[in-house]
Protein backbone atom coordinates (compact mmCIF):
# COMPACT_ATOMS: atom_id res chain seq x y z
CA UNK A 1 0.00 0.00 0.00
CA UNK A 2 1.15 3.52 -0.80
CA UNK A 3 0.68 6.26 1.79
CA UNK A 4 1.24 9.86 0.76
CA UNK A 5 1.60 12.37 3.58
CA UNK A 6 0.30 15.57 2.04
CA UNK A 7 -0.01 17.70 5.15
CA UNK A 8 3.10 19.02 6.88
CA UNK A 9 1.31 18.94 10.24
CA UNK A 10 1.18 15.14 10.10
CA UNK A 11 4.95 14.87 9.64
CA UNK A 12 5.68 17.60 12.15
CA UNK A 13 3.47 15.94 14.77
CA UNK A 14 5.17 12.58 14.20
CA UNK A 15 8.58 14.22 14.47
CA UNK A 16 7.68 16.24 17.57
CA UNK A 17 6.60 13.04 19.30
CA UNK A 18 9.95 11.39 18.55
CA UNK A 19 10.58 11.04 22.29
CA UNK A 20 7.93 8.33 22.47
CA UNK A 21 9.00 6.73 19.19
CA UNK A 22 5.93 7.64 17.16
CA UNK A 23 7.91 8.59 14.05
CA UNK A 24 9.91 5.35 14.09
CA UNK A 25 6.73 3.36 14.69
CA UNK A 26 4.93 5.07 11.82
CA UNK A 27 7.85 4.46 9.47
CA UNK A 28 7.70 0.70 10.14
CA UNK A 29 4.11 0.39 8.90
CA UNK A 30 3.78 -1.92 5.87
CA UNK A 31 3.33 1.03 3.51
CA UNK A 32 5.42 2.93 1.03
CA UNK A 33 5.63 6.29 2.81
CA UNK A 34 5.91 9.37 0.62
CA UNK A 35 5.58 13.09 0.99
CA UNK A 36 5.93 15.99 -1.41
CA UNK A 37 8.76 18.43 -1.80
CA UNK A 38 6.34 21.20 -0.76
CA UNK A 39 5.64 19.47 2.55
CA UNK A 40 9.35 18.80 2.97
CA UNK A 41 10.01 22.54 2.68
CA UNK A 42 7.62 23.27 5.57
CA UNK A 43 9.74 21.28 8.02
CA UNK A 44 12.07 23.93 9.42
CA UNK A 45 13.46 23.33 12.88
CA UNK A 46 16.85 21.64 13.17
CA UNK A 47 15.39 18.63 14.99
CA UNK A 48 12.60 18.21 12.45
CA UNK A 49 14.98 18.46 9.50
CA UNK A 50 17.36 15.96 11.12
CA UNK A 51 14.59 13.43 11.80
CA UNK A 52 13.17 13.78 8.31
CA UNK A 53 16.62 13.51 6.71
CA UNK A 54 17.27 10.29 8.66
CA UNK A 55 13.99 8.77 7.42
CA UNK A 56 14.85 9.69 3.84
CA UNK A 57 18.40 8.29 4.20
CA UNK A 58 17.05 5.00 5.63
CA UNK A 59 14.59 4.77 2.76
CA UNK A 60 11.54 4.73 5.03
CA UNK A 61 10.26 7.97 3.51
CA UNK A 62 10.66 9.29 0.00
CA UNK A 63 10.02 12.79 -1.31
CA UNK A 64 8.05 13.21 -4.53
CA UNK A 65 9.10 16.27 -6.52
CA UNK A 66 6.57 18.65 -8.01
CA UNK A 67 6.93 19.55 -11.66
CA UNK A 68 6.70 23.10 -12.96
CA UNK A 69 3.44 22.15 -14.66
CA UNK A 70 1.97 20.82 -11.40
CA UNK A 71 3.01 23.99 -9.55
CA UNK A 72 1.35 26.09 -12.27
CA UNK A 73 -1.90 24.12 -11.85
CA UNK A 74 -1.73 24.59 -8.06
CA UNK A 75 -1.23 28.34 -8.63
CA UNK A 76 -4.22 28.48 -10.96
CA UNK A 77 -6.45 26.59 -8.53
CA UNK A 78 -5.29 28.75 -5.62
CA UNK A 79 -6.11 31.87 -7.62
CA UNK A 80 -9.66 30.65 -8.27
CA UNK A 81 -10.28 29.33 -4.75
CA UNK A 82 -8.55 31.64 -2.27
Amino acid sequence: MRLLIHDANVLIDLINLIDIGLLDCAMTLPCVMETTDLVHLEVQTHEQVRALTECIARGTLSVVSSSVKQLAVIGTISGRCP
